[in-house]
């Protein structure tokens, strides 16, 4: 079998937007996951580079209704975030893992692999991921569900700053797997991770039978960032392939896939010689878009014939003529690839070289020549691939996902200074190879050359105080920023900054919260910078409660007209804020006054109910949407209390009496509620139970004396009594 090629975007994505996700990686550019990541998979129609306002509109209108979260490496991401989902960091410890978990209506999308949330990541490297839908009512798939929970649960208790979108994922899962008791025994996928009782490489090899002989490993391996390089520091013992080399057979073979860069894609200087001495060789075939590079190697020479091993490792006889023809040709198609430069640490492969029979050599190149064109693809996919022998069977295990054949990805517990990775393994019947699981592997049986990456040692952190929580109330319109209680060493005059706006300055250690009040969180920005002499630091902004944030409502409050009509359904929100963009507020004010009068009328609150008490018995409608409906800022909480206000106000606008029939007939038409069944069904109604005994407090303050008058005796009866 083969990996397959393709977007692993196009993977994620389903036909329905997701229903909350969770998404965790080692680099992370906000712009990238923004503008592409969650565009597909909240099913986002608008483009946020022409039309960029209402991108965000609807954007922050999708997050308000489906929790998302992303956890990162604290020194690994840029800045750049804009959209308020839940953006958080592990500080302390290398975290590498790269997991999207995607909630749907039937089952969670789960995506394990090798990839950032980066545009490298999902599109120009070579990568492997492993996407499978896990149903909520499989007995294996909640097996994995639950390995799955155990990890981001690790996760929220370690990320920083605390916040509440991975957490209402976390809810929704363990509410959709709660009716199906998970698969027992030995399983076809298995979850792993670092955050669990024993190291990577342990769980591993519990996943192999006892009295089983692994005869092959394969190991793909780029090497690709500072921590790779890691591979087999310390003696032999504390290797990964010793650990290994412990359950396989002395005749065992080590299939190593390296990344060669640059590959041979151009014959150089001609010699003048048409023979061809062994070493390795490149080979061009035919032209524009069929064009393809391929790779042999040459062991030797008969009189008709050479001896070659081909890219696919497989022994043959070439015919002399073929081979010299292409190499005397005026534009060579064959020529000498000179001795490869491949990397991984010279330690690996001396370990390698005692511990298993045969080592063979796998070059992944780059550049590739791709439909006509060279182009670059860097080899960063891990891949892991145990074959064992049992009795007569053979079966084939593979690990794929974050992790090095590294100690610290390994070996090392999280006490002990280890990273965080994640896996999924998976047995395949039979022998499958490294070479036949990844698509592009040449075989080099020449000599290489072993190299070790060089890695420019990142800046100095500059000298400021960290930042442990930014948290925005929408709510009070308040931006509170904590401190980090941990040592950040000299620290010189900073200045805190959201935009061009400065929050504060000091110097040396804060000793207290910088409260900001009044504070807008605009579309331009969802993070805070600290600055001081020798650099910048930003630090995420989280949004203590979605549904007080006004989307679209930031050039001005929303008052009771506009509630109306935007709760009623007879204007939307897009349409209001392109009104006043294109026209002015004046001009937005003459449509709400078509729309409602002057004023307002008792029919236009009541369709406000009605609409919300509808939309609450969608049985698409997700928890937070439910909430959204009941306490957001556009929604009947928000009415209720616009309302509440004209009755406070000198010349009161509105009588307690009338207040009273409104607020009376929210809480009728929210008793009729039915709440359709489903697995956030109790929820929901813990939800309605709250909001409805806060209106009922406020309508026993406010209840008309009885006996004031017949009409009102029958109207306060009507809808059960004053209290």
């Amino acid at each position: 079998m083969k990996l397959r090629t393709e977007s692993v975007l196009d993977r994620l994505a389903a036909e329905e937007p997701c229903q909350g996700a969770v998404f965790t990686s080692f680099t992370f550019d906000p712009a990238f996951f923004e503008e592409h990541v969650l565009a597909a998979v909240l099913r986002l129609g608008s483009d946020p580079t022409d039309d960029a306002a209402r991108y965000y509109d609807e954007a922050c209108a999708a997050l308000q209704e489906r929790p998302v979260a992303c956890v990162v490496d604290a020194r690994m991401r840029t800045g750049g975030h804009r959209l308020p989902y839940d953006l958080r960091e592990v500080r302390g410890r290398t975290f590498h893992p790269k997991v999207a978990v995607l909630l749907y209506a039937d089952f969670a999308r789960l995506s394990v692999g090798s990839g950032n949330l980066t545009e490298a990541g999902y599109g120009r490297n070579a990568e492997a991921f492993f996407v499978r839908d896990l149903h909520w009512d499989d007995p294996a798939d909640v097996a994995v569900l639950y390995e799955v929970l155990g990890f981001l649960r690790a996760l929220d208790a370690d990320a920083r700053p605390a916040a509440t979108q991975l957490a209402l994922v976390i809810g929704a899962i363990e509410r959709r797997i709660a009716a199906t008791s998970p698969a027992t025994g030995e399983a076809d996928l298995r979850f792993l991770h670092t955050e669990a009782e024993h190291d990577l490489l342990t769980q591993l090899l519990a996943l192999v039978p006892t009295d089983a002989t692994i005869t092959r490993v394969g190991l793909l391996a780029p090497f690709f960032e500072q921590d790779d390089v890691d591979a087999a520091v310390g003696d032999d013992s504390h290797s990964v392939l010793a650990r290994l080399a412990e359950r396989a057979g002395k005749d065992a073979v080590l299939d190593l896939g390296v990344a060669w860069e640059p590959a041979s894609v151009a014959p150089g200087a001609r010699d003048g010689s048409s023979e061809l001495a062994p070493g390795f060789w490149a080979m061009r075939d035919g032209e524009g878009s069929q064009m393809r590079i391929g790779y042999l190697t040459v062991t030797g020479a008969t009189a008709n014939s050479y001896r070659c091993i081909d890219a696919g490792g497989t022994s043959r006889l070439v015919p002399r003529e073929e081979l010299e023809r292409r190499r005397a040709e005026v534009q060579p198609s064959m020529w000498p690839a000179d001795r490869p430069t491949v990397f991984a640490p010279r330690r690996l492969v001396e370990v390698a070289t005692k511990h298993v029979g045969e080592i063979a050599t796998w070059l992944y190149p780059s550049p590739q020549m791709i439909e006509s064109r060279l182009v670059d693809r860097p080899l960063h996919a891990k891949l892991l691939v145990l074959t064992f022998r049992r009795g007569k069977k053979v079966q084939t295990l593979v690990l794929l996902g974050s992790a090095n054949a590294s100690r610290k990805a390994m070996l090392l517990s999280p006490a002990q200074g280890g990273n965080v990775e994640a896996c999924v393994a998976f047995v395949l019947p039979d022998e499958v190879t490294l070479p036949e699981l990844v698509p592009g592997l040449v075989r080099c049986a020449a000599p290489v050359t072993w190299a070790e990456r060089t890695f420019v040692e990142p800046p100095p952190l500059p000298s400021i105080p960290w930042i442990e929580c930014a948290e925005y109330d929408a709510a009070t319109e308040t931006l509170t920023i904590t401190w980090s209680a941990a040592d950040p060493g000299s620290i010189a005059d900073w200045v805190v900054a959201y935009g061009e706006q400065e929050l504060g300055r000091g110097r040396g250690v804060p000793t207290g919260p910088l409260v900001v009040r009044p504070f807008t969180l605009t579309a331009a920005s969802c993070e805070v910078v600290v600055r001081a002499h020798d650099g910048e630091r930003t630090f995420p902004i989280i949004v203590k409660d979605l549904a007080a944030l006004v989307v679209g409502g930031a050039a001005q409050a929303l008052g009771l007209r506009e509630l109306l009509a935007l709760v009623g359904r007879s204007l939307s929100l897009a349409r209001h804020r392109a009104v006043i963009a294109s026209h002015g507020v004046e001009m937005a004010d003459a449509v709400l006054t078509t729309l409602l009068g002057e004023g307002f009328a008792p029919t236009d609150v009541f369709h406000a109910w009605w609409s919300v008490a509808q939309d609450l018995e969608d049985p698409a409608l997700s928890l937070a949407g439910f909430r959204l409906r009941l306490e957001g800022a556009i929604g009947a909480g928000a009415i209720w209390r616009e309302l509440r206000l004209l009755v406070d106000k000198p010349g009161a606008e509105l009588g307690r009496e009338e207040l009273w029939l409104y607020g009376a007939e929210l809480r009728r038409e929210l008793g009729n509620v039915e709440i359709p069944p489903g697995p956030d069904a109790d929820e929901k109604r813990l939800v309605l139970e709250i909001f409805v005994a806060g209106l009922a407090a406020d309508l026993a303050a406010i209840a008309p004396p009885t006996r004031q008058a017949a009409w009102l005796d029958q109207i306060v009866r009507f809808y059960g009594g004053a209290e």
